[in-house]
């Protein structure tokens, strides 16, 4: 997040931004969810949205020519939701300033169009198998941000459920962390292994 290039097509460095953290395994359980900024965690983000669901959504400034909320901003972008609808699956949901998979290209500076409802929308998903799997934060941790702020440290995020004397397991997919084009920058989510619950099932999987 400090020193890689993800986009070595376009101009510029370009470095992760980790704007949300999806959790999934906790299928057919009762949870609780919170997080923590301490002194050991200093320039940390806090967690502005905690929700039971799969979708990341899009939070931007407001779009004013030349600057279009590339930069950021501390008035909210016409139509973007402080807390997102509901009705949308998708990993991420929202208006992308990039086009294409690989190489990606950046569409430049005509402001982008205001978000539809469905582009600020998230399932809430019930704990039933599969649907329930997923718990996502919403924060903003990076090391060099197109606003001018820095926050180098992620919040420490907590899922709370019962449990049993069994350990837990490791799968494969049961994080992903998320960029969601807050300023100047592309759709990213990275699907990493992480802990679950001993009762997950054998494979994470986005919701049904």
């Amino acid at each position: 997040m400090n020193n890689t290039d993800y986009d070595i097509v376009n101009a510029g460095t370009q470095t992760f931004q980790l704007t949300d953290l999806a959790r999934g395994g906790f299928d057919n359980l009762v949870v609780d969810a919170g997080y923590a900024v301490t002194a050991t965690t200093p320039n940390a983000s806090p967690v502005y949205r905690i929700g039971r669901t799969y979708t990341s959504v899009q939070h931007r400034a407001f779009a004013t020519s030349p600057v279009c909320g590339d930069s950021g901003g501390a008035v909210a972008g016409t139509g973007y939701l402080a807390l997102p609808g509901f009705g949308n699956s998708a990993a991420i949901a929202g208006v992308s300033r990039f086009i294409g998979t690989y190489p990606i290209t950046f569409v430049a500076p005509a402001c982008l169009a205001n978000p539809t409802a469905t582009e600020q929308s998230a399932n809430v998903n019930p704990s039933g198998a599969g649907n329930g799997s997923w718990i996502d934060f919403t924060f903003d941790a990076n090391a060099v941000d197109n606003d001018g702020s820095i926050q180098s440290s992620s919040p420490v995020t907590y899922i709370k459920t019962g449990c049993t004397t069994a350990a837990p397991l490791t799968r494969t997919n049961a994080i992903r962390l998320r960029q969601t084009g807050q300023e100047i920058s592309p759709f990213i989510s990275v699907g990493v292994t992480g802990f679950v619950p001993p009762t997950a099932p054998a494979v994470i999987t986005p919701p049904n």
